[in-house]
């Protein structure tokens, strides 16, 4: 009885939660595909926990949830798995072709020993006895011999060329899809998962040389606005073109990164507050100096601005505080009235 009452409960969250996600999904004018349902599941039934959250903090603050952001959080929650798979599938297959040289090199020495044997005991029957008989006979199983190996090495030659062909196809293989699997399909940055390693290895070579590092988070004022009113494939030229003014201005170790719908992110190793906050006013000052136009029509669409947060690594604070400190300023600076850079 009570494990028919658990499976009762468990079916009722499921049919309540799977009636959430689409009145979520309609409520914000999203298609009820596969990758959307996904998400807005998960964020019904409140697991992944950090999905959840960062949904109803924008949910809380009246931020974007474009189908741009959603696809973000399903290629952050739910598709890294496939593409850690498709890495370790590449690196077996890898390990199995450097297995199989060895085994073929091993062949190739035990060829090469038996062909010395053959040779000595060659030697040796030519001392034995006189006359051209034995001569004879040691060229011939030396000519045999000979064939032997020359045959086997061709094998073998032919082998490794193959099996190089196939190792240098799947490292290519593997090195795509290790940067696939860290970098932004849309804009061609970073993405959250490659943020979070490369502040991690910032901040440990800050600590180790004792120099300054400065991160900064962006994000585009008022871009439901675009994708409300021009549609999706404006807002997704919105987002190149400021991760293309991002690219443009940074250098170096800097680390430019799209954190996940239209906010992006900067590492900057090795930079001053002063200096990070300068390097953020060029960016600002670039992405509100252009004219979005239609390209068909060549209708003006606007201008385009973007607010920024900045601030400098104190010692003794974690990079969730690092960040979250970030974070504030950013909202400082869309609460002051959007299109500003506010540092600290």
């Amino acid at each position: 009885m009570q494990s028919n009452m658990m499976v009762n409960k468990s079916r009722e969250q499921s049919v309540k939660a799977a009636e959430t996600a689409l009145a979520n999904m309609a409520e914000y004018g999203l298609d009820p595909s596969p990758r959307n349902y996904a998400v807005w599941y998960a964020f019904a039934m409140g697991e992944p926990a950090e999905l959840a959250k960062v949904l109803q903090n924008r949910m809380d603050h009246g931020r974007d949830l474009s189908q741009s952001f959603c696809d973000q959080l399903y290629n952050r929650y739910f598709s890294t798995k496939e593409t850690e798979d498709a890495i370790h599938s590449a690196s077996e297959r890898i390990q199995a072709e450097m297995e199989k040289l060895l085994t073929w090199l091993s062949e190739a020495s035990g060829g090469a020993e038996d062909f010395s044997d053959s040779i000595k005991s060659g030697l040796e029957l030519l001392f034995e006895g006189d006359g051209l008989e034995n001569l004879r006979t040691v060229m011939e199983r030396m000519v045999t011999e000979t064939k032997k190996v020359r045959s086997s090495n061709a094998r073998l030659h032919k082998r490794l060329q193959e099996s190089s062909s196939e190792i240098s196809e799947l490292r290519e293989n593997l090195a795509s899809l290790k940067k696939e699997a860290l970098t932004d399909p849309l804009t061609g940055l970073y993405n959250r998962k490659q943020f979070d390693l490369s502040l991690r290895d910032a901040a440990v070579e800050m600590l180790e040389e004792e120099a300054p590092l400065c991160l900064a988070l962006l994000d585009i004022d008022n871009f439901k606005k675009f994708n409300d009113t021009y549609g999706h494939q404006v807002g997704d030229s919105v987002l190149r073109l400021v991760a293309n003014t991002l690219s443009k201005n940074t250098k170096g170790q800097d680390t430019a990164v799209r954190y996940g719908g239209e906010e992006f992110a900067l590492i900057l190793p090795r930079t001053r507050l002063e200096d990070a906050e300068r390097v953020c006013e060029q960016i600002r000052e670039a992405v509100a100096g252009k004219v979005l136009r239609n390209r068909q029509s060549g209708e003006a669409l606007g201008r385009l601005t973007i607010s920024v947060g900045v601030s400098a690594y104190e010692q003794g604070e974690s990079l969730e505080q690092f960040f979250k400190r970030t974070d504030d300023f950013l909202y400082s600076a869309k609460k002051a009235g959007r299109n500003r850079t506010v540092a600290g």
